[in-house]
């Protein structure tokens, strides 16, 4: 989720009992407490993306998977 998704997700469960069993998990760093989330390395990504872009536009590009570690952050 977004930051803005998972603010408001996190005001909806706030509202519900305390007694529900629901955890929040974001992407990227929402900045709510108790909430986890998946660090992305949005640098990487970009790189890799104009990478792979160039090789297509210079017909060197054979289909292949990227893969761009992240962490998963428990506060």
């Amino acid at each position: 989720m977004t930051e803005e998704t998972a603010r408001l997700t996190s005001s909806a469960i706030r509202r519900l009992n305390d007694h529900s069993n629901i955890d929040l998990l974001s992407f990227d760093n929402p900045h709510l407490s108790g909430v986890a989330y998946v660090q992305q390395d949005e640098q990487e990504m970009a790189r890799t993306a104009v990478k792979l872009l160039r090789e297509q536009m210079e017909d060197t590009y054979s289909p292949k998977n990227a893969i761009i570690p992240v962490q998963l952050i428990f506060p």
